[in-house]
């Protein structure tokens, strides 16, 4: 009787899955490998054919707006890259014979990179500290088990202690020998010799070791390493756990010995940590004011008294239970007044009224100090104060380095910013003990006053009080004639 040979077989075959950044680069021809971050599937390209290996080395960006100077912006400031102590060796360097791969700290090769060009390095940085080459997770040389060994994008399993010295158990791919001088050659003995088609590529610090750097080599010490004397990063620079980097976003590649840290907007972004709650019971807050538009009272009648501005309100308007400790808001008065657009503090409660106090004892001044004064040719330079000052304005010189000047009234020919000219000649540098006055364009009955914040209109009553100088401004009754 025959057999039959109907037998249903079911096998299953596994692709490469990853983050995009640890898939193979490149991809063997017609491997398929699947971003597990982005949701990205690539295929391989022929590397040795000259029309398609380009794929393995081209990106397509999205056709989103924006895309491309996206992921530069993003490439140019959140992502650190560097680059970890290692050595590769492509295709053809083995012959399927030898087993073994030795060089030494600084040996120097020559790398082509994604955009053609090329990059010599040694294995190991020229200036390594005192001479030797050590593990920042043991302090002490290297291990199989500390370094990385990548055979076509496959890690390899390294034995620190071979039962034969030199020859790899079973079940390991790779035994390592090395001291820390940096004269001393490093040897990665494999169990099978890598054939001619083969890439190796042999790096020192991966992940663990890296985030080791930032974080210390176990939560409860702030060293790198037991016994080590370095902080970890975190810890010698005060960074609190908020501000420290998520371990997902830091990433070596084994392979080409490529690093890479993604910042998030919280550590580019410019902020101030404070050491402690700040103590706010000693401060003092200014007044708030609070107002609301339907609170407003239109049409009101304003009438003054000497310093006394009395507002009328109708009897038992909400602002008759005002008192003096308030501030009453006043706009859409004449633009001209002193008292439009101000908050007054109010001095005074009726029934139907209510009281404020008109500004007094603003300081005043008639003379502005001269910074510099120095001719060229006939036009001498002003420079200091020029608030209110205007081409076409008489001023005149006072102070002890005066006499150049005389007492000769000098048009203003034109003003600058901090600077003004006049028509003198032979006025040698100076600068001190001189300022001058401006009379405005009348060059004698009026005189400029300069006075912050005084809110006074033109033609408006003022009491001029603390002369320094009564001979020339008395004390008294005055009317503004303009304001600037």
């Amino acid at each position: 009787m025959a057999t039959s040979n109907n037998n249903v077989i079911i096998s299953r075959i596994q692709n490469r899955r990853g983050l995009k950044q640890d898939l193979p680069q490149p991809l063997r021809a017609g491997e398929i490998g699947l971003a597990t971050d982005s949701k990205q599937v690539f295929i391989g390209a022929d590397t040795d054919d000259a029309t398609s290996s380009i794929h393995n080395k081209s990106l397509t960006f999205e056709k989103t707006t924006g895309a491309k100077d996206t992921t530069k912006s993003i490439a140019n400031n959140q992502i650190i890259a560097f680059t970890v102590p290692h050595i590769r060796y492509p295709k053809g360097t083995f012959d399927g014979v030898t087993k073994t791969a030795s060089y030494t700290p600084s040996t120097s090769k020559s790398y082509t990179l994604s955009d053609g060009t090329n990059e010599v390095r040694t294995v190991f940085n020229a200036n390594v500290a005192n001479s030797y080459v050590l593990s920042i997770s043991s302090n002490l040389s290297f291990k199989a088990q500390e370094i990385n060994v990548i055979k076509n994008g496959v890690e390899l399993t390294g034995q620190n202690t071979p039962t034969i010295a030199g020859v790899p158990d079973s079940g390991y791919d790779y035994v390592f020998n090395a001291n820390t001088s940096t004269s001393n050659t490093h040897t990665v003995s494999f169990r099978v010799a890598p054939d001619t088609t083969d890439e190796i590529g042999i790096s020192y610090y991966g992940n663990t070791s890296v985030i080791r750097a930032l974080d210390g080599f176990n939560g409860a010490n702030t060293q790198i390493h037991a016994g080590a004397t370095t902080q970890n990063f975190y810890d010698r620079y005060g960074l609190a756990a908020y501000r420290q980097i998520p371990t997902k976003y830091i990433r070596v590649s084994s392979a080409t010995g490529k690093g890479y840290i993604g910042l998030q907007y919280k550590h580019i972004a410019v902020t101030a940590d404070s050491v402690g709650v700040i103590d706010t019971s000693s401060l003092n807050f200014g007044d708030l004011l609070v107002s609301r538009d339907s609170m407003i009272t239109n049409s009101a009648v304003i009438s003054a008294s000497g310093s006394t501005a009395t507002i009328t309100l109708p009897s038992g308007h909400l602002y008759s239970n005002t008192s003096i400790f308030d501030t009453t808001y006043i706009q859409n008065a004449d633009a001209t007044d002193w008292i439009n657009n101000k908050a007054v503090q109010v001095s005074n409660v009726q029934p139907t009224a209510m009281d404020i106090t008109l500004p007094s004892a603003n300081a005043w001044q008639t003379s502005r100090d001269v910074t510099t004064a120095a001719s060229d040719g006939s036009v001498t330079t002003i420079t200091g104060d020029t608030e209110g000052l205007i081409t076409g304005h008489y001023v005149r010189f006072r102070g002890n380095n005066s006499t150049p000047f005389g007492s000769t009234a000098y048009e203003v020919q034109s003003v600058g910013v901090g600077s003004f000219t006049v028509t003198q000649s032979g006025i040698g540098v100076i600068t001190t003990n001189l300022f001058y006055i401006n009379y405005g364009t009348t060059d004698g009955n009026n005189v400029q006053i300069t006075s912050a914040k005084h809110g006074l209109p033109a033609s408006a009553p003022v009491t001029i009080a603390g002369s320094t100088d009564t001979g020339n401004i008395a004390n008294g009754s005055k009317t503004t004639a303009s304001t600037f």
